[in-house]
């Protein structure tokens, strides 16, 4: 007697095994007749009633789990056998190798088990895998089984088995994960239109936060969630004996109300919901900036020492000082300062830095800095307009003997320490500095300097750095030579992109598509050609006969060349940066139905064109490649614009759902939509995406970015507001901006705007607050008192206004000093004091500076005009506009001066 397995591996063996196709359903009586044979005298006979039963597939089960009761052990032994078949997914149809491996598996302890499961993975049929994971009840498994289900576009199938197995586990954990295929599939059913199965699905999967936004969204969007809500408060109110399915409801209506728009109503919910969703409160009073109650809230909070201290200090210094709570605001800003005192660096001493930085106190943020990392604390300075506390804090000092001294000091010392690289990117940077204060000859001997010391053994970091700064510097060619240096010590692609601000991702591409086509170029010559495509030249035809020549060349590839497609897309975008849109549209014409990209720039292209039905048709295209739901809603715009309402109305409706409550609401909806003029459009999508994400969600943080941007112009206090929520945003432990910049441009534009709003409300003092600390933040900023001086002389705020002129006037005033051959900033002490009306002859002397240093520029005659024109000397500003259009005729704002002196010239006196 053989061990099960054997019985049938002999019996495929010596029977030949049936097509599926072939395989006829046995009459009772066959089925009856073969069960008794499994036990016959005869070899033979056993084994064909046993192929013949296994043949016979799963509609023969019944009667073989009766034989595996019976009394004769050769009958049970059998029958079993070909049940344990049926029940690990072997049947007539499966594949000798895929049988062999789940019999294998069948035998093996779970580590071999984990082994054989990736082989059958990829090798066994949908119908075994099922089979196996029915069995073996495994949600990884599982899991991986739906999502081959997905890749193979089996979504109907894929769901019906999640639906059964999510009742299989009691694990939140787990459930949660078969939740999450679920929602993934919703968008098949809502462009199949089969919203009841769409809904059904949204609705069970809304067992957490997630799920339950995802589920208010569709029905927002789908016009009923008035009637959901109706319906969960009815239901709410029969559980009152229940209070865990209470909760449950209860949190599913904080949800809807909030996205439906009722955030008064989901707050005074939420409130009742406390003791078991804190977090979910705590996100709602956040949403209402009801800065007194999270203030209260945090205070308590800290008196329970948390072990987020940190986190929890820079927001109760935010609400506290939202709050107008000053004792406890300068409480906590101190004990986040002794807090940072006793640290030496890492994270927790950058998270008081962001405290600080956000709540106002940048100085002290930066004195942080300076301890992690002095190179970015320099750079800030420098933005700021602190040229000599950026090279006090550097050791450089103020003179050319002492950046001499320094600067030896560094090139003396090429460890490579840490320290080492912090001099070296502060060095670059000031080499860069030199150049636009109108120390040029200075600046050229230190870069000199510092790429000599880098040819013994520089790093790749280094060279890059050095040629970054060179570019900014207008030292083009010894950007190009550097950065080749840079790539040839790492082969770092940063150092191509670098020197194609506007178009790296076409640079690195084109690089490519060069080294395919010019493979005897060595990194220079390879540069060099990608130079002449986004560098001006004289010679348009011959840069357009370039990137015609890769194009011919190119479209001459294989059709299964792996970057033909992507290379021919860039080309054709590199005709669109040159003014070619006839070069660019052929070439997206033959490319965009297999590529969804080109097909958008070909659609975008005929929509400017017009051209609604064609542009449709190439937008639908896009979507039915990428399935991205801005092309389906542009799709069903051009059709709206053709006067196909209906059907454009669908489209764009259908295109809205997709999303959900998820981040493709923004970066697959919202942003596009923008950058192609529907501002209106992506900010509505953006106003529910803040309703519907929480403050964790990276997407929100992108859409109130927008909303403050949108609102600016017309409530400047509302854009300040947004601003400070995604401000504050950044005081959570795991968000930090990306530059150290954005932590003073950011809170400095909060400040503004509220000044803006206040004003505008005539809210003087308040105003002329945040003034000040727009001038704490940032000094160096013209646009303050550029833009506030003459508002606050109208307002006969003459003391705030000469407070805000003279703090700008005595920092570029500073800086005249330090650096007297500074054309640039003799030119903006010159219009500063013209467009605020003080210090006049000090500006005309500034001005006259700026124009000894650089005759002839445009912009410098133009404040020397303005100067004469607030002196009343109107026929030289007249004089001053005329040079200025003669040098530059398309700049429109010199026409507009012109027109301004001549017009009060002809003003009678």
């Amino acid at each position: 007697m053989g061990s099960l397995p054997t019985l049938l591996l002999v019996a495929t063996m010596t029977v030949t095994q049936a097509e599926p196709e072939q395989r006829a359903t046995l009459a009772p009586q066959a089925i009856s007749t073969a069960i008794q044979q499994l036990g016959a005298l005869d070899f033979e006979i056993r084994q064909r009633a046993t192929m013949l039963l296994w043949q016979a597939g799963p509609t023969v089960e019944p009667a073989l789990r009766r034989a595996a009761e019976g009394s004769d052990p050769e009958v049970r032994l059998r029958a079993r056998s070909i049940l344990d078949d049926f029940r690990f997914g072997v049947f007539a149809d499966t594949p000798d190798d895929v049988a062999a491996i789940v019999r294998q598996y069948r035998r093996e302890e779970s580590k071999g088990r984990e082994l054989l499961w990736e082989q059958l993975l990829s090798k066994a049929s949908i119908k075994t895998l099922v089979a196996i994971a029915t069995n073996e009840k495994s949600a990884s498994q599982r899991r991986q089984i739906l999502d081959r289900l997905q890749r193979e576009d089996e979504i109907e199938y894929g769901v019906s088995l999640a639906e059964s197995w999510r009742a299989d586990y009691d694990s939140a954990e787990e459930v949660a994960k078969f939740d999450e295929f679920l929602r993934k599939q919703v968008p098949y059913f809502v462009i199949k239109q089969q919203f009841g199965k769409a809904e059904s699905l949204l609705e069970q999967s809304a067992t957490d936060g997630e799920g339950i936004r995802n589920w208010a969204v569709f029905l927002y969007l789908r016009g009923t969630i008035d009637e959901k809500i109706e319906e969960l408060t009815l239901q709410a109110a029969r559980q009152v004996d229940a209070p865990t399915t209470l909760a449950k409801t209860q949190t599913q209506l904080v949800h809807m109300l909030r996205i439906k728009g009722d955030e008064r109503g989901a707050l005074e919910l939420a409130r009742q919901l406390e003791s078991t969703d804190s977090k979910l409160l705590q996100g709602l009073l956040f949403d209402q900036r009801a800065w007194e109650e999270l203030a209260s809230r945090q205070n308590a909070y800290l008196e329970t020492d948390p072990s987020d201290k940190i986190e929890a200090l820079g927001f109760a210094a935010a609400y506290n000082r939202l709050a107008l709570n000053h004792e406890e605001f300068e409480q906590n800003i101190a004990a986040i300062k002794e807090t940072a005192e006793k640290l030496f660096g890492g994270e927790s001493l950058g998270h008081c830095r962001e405290a600080l930085f956000l709540n106002g106190f940048t100085d002290d943020a930066i004195r942080l800095l300076t301890r992690d990392d002095i190179a970015d604390a320099f750079q800030v300075q420098i933005m700021r307009t602190q040229y000599a506390d950026a090279f006090n804090l550097a050791g450089i000092g103020s003179t050319r003997q002492s950046r001499d001294a320094w600067l030896r000091g560094v090139l003396e010392r090429p460890d490579r320490s840490k320290n080492w690289q912090s001099s070296f990117r502060i060095a670059v940077q000031l080499a860069q500095i030199l150049a636009t204060v109108g120390e040029r000859h200075e600046s050229i001997e230190m870069f000199e300097q510092l790429a000599n010391s880098l040819k013994a053994n520089g790093e790749g970091t280094q060279w890059r750095q050095l040629a970054e700064s060179e570019l900014r510097a207008k030292m083009v060619d010894e950007a190009f030579e550097h950065a080749a240096q840079a790539f040839d010590k790492d082969h770092e692609p940063t150092a191509i992109t670098l020197l194609f601000v506007n178009h790296s991702t076409a640079a690195k591409i084109w690089w490519d598509i060069y080294r395919e086509l010019e493979p005897g170029d060595d990194t220079r010559a390879r540069l060099a050609r990608v130079r002449n495509l986004f560098y001006k030249r004289k010679d348009h035809q011959e840069v357009i006969g370039e990137i015609a020549n890769a194009h011919d060349r190119v479209m001459a590839f294989d059709v299964a060349h792996r970057a033909r497609i992507k290379w021919l897309h860039a080309i054709g975008e590199t005709y669109q940066v040159h003014q070619e849109p006839e070069r660019a549209q052929r070439c997206f014409e033959s490319i965009a139905a297999e590529h969804g990209p080109s097909a958008i720039r070909l659609a975008d292209m005929l929509a400017k064109q017009e051209e609604w039905i064609a542009a449709s048709d190439w937008y639908h295209t896009a979507w039915e490649r990428d399935h991205q739901p801005y092309a389906l809603y542009l799709h069903g715009e051009m059709l709206s614009k053709a006067g196909a309402d209906d059907a454009g109305r669908q489209s764009k409706e259908l295109a809205r759902l997709l999303p959900l409550a998820g981040a493709s609401r923004y970066d697959g909806l919202a942003s596009q939509l923008a950058q192609r003029g529907l501002t209106e459009v992506a900010t509505k999508e953006c106003e529910l995406l803040r309703r519907c994400s929480t403050w964790t969600d990276l997407h929100m943080f992108h859409a109130i970015a927008t909303l403050s941007q949108s609102v600016a112009a017309k409530d400047p206090l509302q854009a300040a507001a947004y601003a400070e929520q995604r401000m504050l945003n950044c005081l959570q432990e795991l968000w930090h901006f990306t530059d150290a910049a954005s932590y003073v441009r950011i809170p400095f534009e909060v400040h503004r705007d509220r000044a803006k709003g206040l004003l505008e409300q005539d809210d003087i003092s308040d105003a002329i607050g945040d003034l000040r600390m727009c001038q704490k933040i940032w000094p160096g900023d013209l646009n303050i008192p550029e833009t506030f001086v003459p508002q606050l002389d109208r307002l006969l705020r003459t003391e705030a206004a000469d407070e805000l002129f003279d703090k700008s006037y005595e920092l570029i005033n500073e800086a005249c000093n330090l650096f007297p051959n500074s054309a640039l900033h003799h030119n903006n002490a010159a219009w500063l004091a013209a467009k605020c009306k003080r210090r006049l002859e000090d500006a005309l002397a500034h001005a006259n500076r700026a124009l000894e240093l650089v005759p002839n520029e445009a912009q410098y005659i133009d404040t020397l005009g303005e100067v004469y024109f607030q002196l009343d000397k109107n026929e030289l500003a007249i004089d001053c506009a005329k040079k200025c259009i003669e040098l530059e005729p398309n700049v429109t704002f010199y026409q507009e001066q012109l027109a301004r002196f001549q017009a009060a010239q002809q003003q009678p006196e």
